[in-house]
Formats: structure tokens, C-alpha cells, sequence
């Protein structure tokens, strides 16, 4: 039985064209159908730092996957791509769609030209050898790209690119994965259940002699700061005999969103389809991860100064694994002085002494200095990781990267 695949793109997105490139495994595969499918829904604009590690994420995905491109060209602007778009869209052939789309990206991301005039993409579609009226089809074309945005929408796409995997349970919202970092999971889903994230390096015989330090800004508000904190002893043991030490570093995520502009709780800003979509994200980790133990914590969001203070008094891993724990395991509302004091006993160390250093300016100050390291290094959310001193890589999803950047492979 043939497995279905909806690719959500907009070929001015450089995510989706490495993800077009990412996905021609699965187009060989007979068993496998991809319908493509065009829409206009821009990447979420932050302010701050995302722009910057977008290309250097860019930069490092393309590389990995081998991938040619002008990305540094580019200034990502997906209006440049709506006549595209639409002539897409104007196209019912899937196949010819598909073809039209992977010549559009070669223009616009491995020629380095443009695809804004309709003489661009009536160029493009005669290479094809297409017989089709570009100017026609392009005003053919608004209809069915609504269309298309209007799903994709109500399944809570809003960022590109998505991949969706109609299921035999849920035949309408189908399931959402986010992106070129989630292709092992949209294999998994059609049936290829060894499928795992990209590792390119391993330790060699020189890694007994070299040494890497990865710093690691969290916050305890944050569920994908937990994931991370739950990956990482296997992370740092899977490298042996290279000695990896993990410098953990508090930071205040609230701080950091308020400094750049962005909303102070990013979920709650975005429709229900999104979060429901971001929710499925997490659980598609876990599961990924074999972790059973996640429980969304009802009293999101959560106020973390305390116990973020308390692991500045006590850096034990103890106290950090309990705090991460009792947020994300156990649904205890770590905002709670009380409950903080509790797991603090739960540690075997002292609430009383702790709790009471806590409100020390030394204490303050460098908690308030940790989220000004981290903003000034690039961050921009947690997880966020530097190798080194080096440059910002941001999320737990990433970690298959800094793997293999600790055993030696380069990006740059």
C-alpha cells in the first residue's frame, strides 16, 4: 500500500529547498507518493539573533546533506516567491508540479537567479518543455494557493517547510513534522522504524587525547531544556574516550525574549493548531528517545527565578536533574517557593541555607550575567549550546551535530 506524504514548500524558503533535496530517497521509493504542495506562509520573523543563526544553521544543513547552494546571496524575502507560488499551484499534475518545483529551486538557489518576473519562470518552463501560458496560469494559479495556505493553516503549519503524514487514525489533521531535522521521523512514520537522526563523525583513535567543552544555557521553564538535560549523559558517553565536560549555565528565558522584542511565552502567543503541532513535536522526541515519563506541566508557564538561583548556590547535578524532573516528570509547580524547598530536601541538601542565599546579590547578579552571556553570544531561546566558545547552536534537535563537530567534522 502506497504511503502518503504532503510536503508543505515555498521555493524561496531555504529551508524547503534543502528539504526538496533531503526528501529524493523518499521519491524513489515506490511505495512512497509525495504531493506537493505550495503555499505562502512566511517564516515567523524574530528579532534578535535567529536571522544570523539561521544562516549559519543554513550553512551547516547544506553541508551535512551535501547540498549546492547560494544561501548567503539571498535575502530570504518569500514575497519575491508568490508568482512562483502560484504558478505552482496552477499545475493539478503532481508529477509536473514536482518537476516544475525542483527547477525553480536549481533557478533560485543553485544559479543564483531570480524567479520574480513571469519571463524568470517562463525561461524555467521551457527548459521543461512545458506548453503552458505562465501569465495565465499564474493568475489561474491564486485560488488554489489560498486554498492550499488555508489547509496548511488549520494544521497548524507556520513555518516551512512540513511534511504531513495522513494516518490511517486521523484522515483530516494528519500529523505534522517540522522540517529537514524531522525527515527520520516522517520515515519512522511510513514504516522505516530504524531511521535515525544524520551522524557523519565517530571518535577516532586520536580521541583519547582531545578534550571539548560544551556550554549549555537552560531554563527550567523550558521543555526542550529538559529533553536536553535527559540526552545529555548518553550524549557525553556515547563520545568516550573524548572528555566532554558540560558546563550548565542558568539563564532567564523571559529576559531574553523581553531584550529581543519577542513574546515573553512564545506557545501562548501562537494559534491552537500550532500549539497542538508544537505539542506533537515534543512527543514525537520522546518517543524518539524512548522517554515515558513527560508530563506537560499544568501550571505552565512558570516562574523559574528561584530554582534557577538555587542551582547557582548548589551547581550539583542532583539538584538539577530533581528540579528538571519534578517540573517535566512529575507536574510539581516549581514557581512555588514551598515546592522548590522541598525538592532542594528531596537532593539531600539544605532548603533553609539555600533558600536563603538565593536572595544574596552575588546570586542575583550572576544569574542577571548569565542571561547577558548568553544574549551576547547570539541566544536567542533554550537550548541553546556553544562548543568551545565557538558559535550558537540552537536546540536539542542539533545535538547529532555537535556530536559529530566534537569527533572532528567541520562545517566551515
Amino acid at each position: 500500500m502506497s504511503r502518503l506524504i504532503e510536503f508543505y514548500y515555498d521555493v524561496a524558503c531555504p529551508f524547503s529547498y534543502l528539504s526538496s533535496y533531503a526528501i529524493r530517497p523518499l521519491l524513489r521509493n515506490k511505495e512512497v507518493k509525495v504531493l506537493w504542495k505550495p503555499i505562502t506562509i512566511a517564516l515567523r520573523e524574530a528579532k534578535g539573533s535567529p536571522n544570523i543563526h539561521m544562516l549559519i544553521d543554513l550553512q551547516i544543513t547544506a553541508k551535512r546533506l551535501q547540498i549546492p547552494a547560494h544561501l548567503e546571496a539571498k535575502n530570504n524575502n518569500l514575497e519575491r516567491s508568490h508568482n512562483a507560488q502560484r504558478l505552482l499551484a496552477s499545475i493539478d499534475d503532481n508529477t509536473i508540479r514536482q518537476q516544475l518545483s525542483v527547477a525553480l529551486y536549481q533557478q533560485y538557489w543553485e544559479r543564483n537567479s531570480d524567479i520574480l518576473e513571469s519571463e524568470s519562470l517562463e525561461s524555467v518552463v521551457k527548459e521543461l518543455g512545458l506548453s503552458v501560458n505562465v501569465k495565465e496560469q499564474i493568475d489561474k494559479g491564486e485560488s488554489q494557493l489560498q486554498s492550499f495556505n488555508e489547509e496548511a493553516s488549520e494544521r497548524g503549519v507556520y513555518r516551512l517547510p512540513r511534511h504531513v503524514i495522513p494516518s490511517i487514525c486521523f484522515y483530516v489533521s494528519g500529523k505534522l513534522f517540522r522540517g529537514v531535522d524531522r525527515l527520520h521521523f516522517v520515515e519512522r512514520a511510513i514504516g522505516n522504524k530504524s531511521a535515525r537522526e544524520l551522524r557523519l563523525a565517530t571518535p577516532d583513535s586520536a580521541a583519547a587525547s582531545r578534550d571539548a567543552k560544551l556550554t549549555f544555557y537552560f531554563d527550567f521553564s523550558s521543555y526542550w531544556s529538559y529533553i536536553a538535560s535527559i540526552r545529555l549523559p548518553n550524549f557525553v558517553k556515547e563520545l568516550s574516550p573524548i572528555n566532554v565536560e558540560v558546563e550548565y549555565v542558568p539563564v532567564v528565558i523571559g529576559g531574553i525574549f523581553k531584550t529581543l522584542g519577542n513574546p515573553i511565552v512564545p506557545i501562548q502567543a501562537i494559534k491552537p493548531a500550532i500549539v497542538k503541532a508544537t505539542m506533537a513535536d515534543i512527543y514525537d522526541h520522546l518517543d524518539y528517545l524512548g522517554n515515558g515519563s513527560f508530563k506537560f506541566n499544568a501550571s505552565f508557564p512558570m516562574p523559574t527565578i528561584t530554582p534557577l538561583r538555587a542551582t547557582i548556590v548548589n551547581n550539583s547535578s542532583e539538584l538539577r536533574s530533581r528540579i528538571f524532573k519534578a517540573a517535566w516528570e512529575e507536574n510539581r509547580n516549581i514557581g512555588d517557593d514551598k515546592v522548590v524547598a522541598e525538592i532542594i530536601e528531596e537532593s539531600g541538601l539544605s532548603s533553609s541555607k539555600i533558600l536563603t542565599e538565593v536572595k544574596s546579590d552575588q546570586v542575583r547578579n550572576q544569574l542577571r550575567h548569565n542571561t547577558t552571556r548568553a544574549l551576547e553570544n547570539g541566544a536567542f531561546g533554550v537550548p541553546t549550546f556553544q562548543l568551545n566558545d565557538g558559535p550558537i547552536i540552537f536546540g536539542q534537535d542539533r545535538l547529532n551535530v555537535l556530536a559529530d563537530m566534537i569527533c572532528g567534522w567541520n562545517y566551515s
